[in-house]
């Protein structure tokens, strides 16, 4: 999957976005398949990274 990802984006776009994906997916698998509580601070972590990873994908080709 990642290397279709790269065939098609750059990879200052790519990695970023693999790698926030990986984590949202471990919390929301624990979630699933553990039935773990997912608490208030995972939630806003997940939602900083995300926020990040827009920021860095969207604003890094303008100052190319």
């Amino acid at each position: 999957m990642t290397q279709f990802a790269f065939t098609k984006a750059n990879a200052n776009i790519v990695v970023p976005c693999f790698t926030s994906i990986s984590i949202v997916i471990a919390v929301l698998g624990s979630y699933i398949s553990l039935n773990e509580i997912i608490i208030l601070r995972p939630i806003v972590e997940i939602i900083e990274i995300l926020f990040g990873v827009i920021l860095l994908t969207n604003y890094t080709s303008k100052y190319k």
